[in-house]
Formats: C-alpha cells, structure tokens, sequence
C-alpha cells in the first residue's frame, strides 16, 4: 500500500497521476488529507470525482498516528515532514518534488 500526505490542496494534481499508474499495476493507493476549510470544497469535489479513498487529518501528528497504524510500505510527500523518523520505523518515504 502507498498513502499520499495531501497537506496542501496543490499535491493532489501531483499526486493523481502516480497513483493512477499504481492502481493500475494492483498497487492499493490512499490519501491522506489534511482539513482546510479554505479548499473543502474542492477537496470534496477531487474526492467524489476521482474515486479516492481518503483519510482525513488535522495535523501532521494526526497524519503519523494513522501512517504508523497502516503500516504502509510507501508514504509520499510533498514537502517535508516532522515525523521522518518515527516513520521510518515502519514504512519507507518519498518526496515528490514541485
């Protein structure tokens, strides 16, 4: 399994097409998203028309509890995050640049 941390609304148009090619290779792929009332709506729209499996957050603590629980084989991020390290201890990570 690979999760997507979708701490900000611009990463879901990075990360839909990678996921896609995933899926279609049987790779099960979900998103971790992150609450932002600014782009709820959109995000609502994404989730609807792209058929996602989401997993919303609050914050990137949030976002660790809930990565360490699933035990993903990769975690992608668009940017950095906090928690590496205790991440490591059960999955791997990648940085998708922008």
């Amino acid at each position: 399994m690979i999760l997507f941390d979708v701490r900000e609304f611009y990463y879901l148009p990075q990360s839909l097409p990678i996921s896609r090619l995933l899926e279609a290779q049987g790779v099960e792929c979900r998103y971790v998203v992150y609450r932002n009332e600014d782009f709820s709506e959109l995000y609502a729209d994404a989730v609807l028309k792209d058929s996602l499996t989401v997993h919303w957050v609050d914050t990137s603590r949030d976002a660790l509890e809930y990565y360490l629980a699933q035990s993903a084989d990769w975690v992608f991020f668009g940017n950095k995050f906090e928690y590496l390290d205790q991440l490591h201890e059960v999955s791997k990570s990648a940085q998708l640049g922008h």
